[in-house]
């Protein structure tokens, strides 16, 4: 799954205009309006992806909650990426005024002022989604093999 992830977000990140477009519109973030004979991508691309998280051997449930979330951090951090929205992007103009803050009236800031400044798209999407994968493995939830992967027996 970790691979399906990081190839739907580098799709993402290189075709900019796909995350703008899934950020702004809300009715077609599943599914498409096609003509007859045209092929819905996104529908096929919902399909694969959730075999991926369905392939951890979740139930119905918990393949739709955790597939959604997890797209959503796919589309958000490519949308973050592609309008260059990262900390890091920014480092001289953060460092320079987070640093003239007193660190004793905010001690937090001060505390992750280094690790902000230089947060950039790969090293967050790196660390991130390993964690999200690491939780979804842990997950009570998990059933086992799946449906399908019962059937093809």
């Amino acid at each position: 799954m970790v691979v399906v992830v990081g190839a739907v977000y580098r799709a993402h990140a290189r075709e900019g205009g796909v995350a703008a477009y899934v950020v702004s519109h809300n009715r077609f973030r599943t599914i498409q309006a096609v003509n007859t004979g045209e092929t819905d991508h996104t529908i096929l691309s919902i399909e694969r992806f959730t075999s991926s998280v369905q392939g951890i051997g979740f139930d119905v449930s918990a393949t739709a909650v955790y597939a959604h979330p997890l797209m959503e951090v796919i589309t958000t951090s490519a949308h973050t990426t592609i309008r260059h929205m990262w900390p890091g992007e920014h480092r001289d103009f953060l460092d320079r005024t987070l640093s003239a803050l007193d660190p004793k009236v905010f001690p937090t800031t001060d505390f992750v002022r280094a690790g902000l400044i230089n947060l950039n798209a790969s090293a967050a999407f790196a660390t991130g989604v390993p964690l999200f994968y690491q939780a979804l493995e842990l997950n009570p939830q998990r059933s086992g093999p799946t449906a399908r992967t019962k059937a093809s027996r």
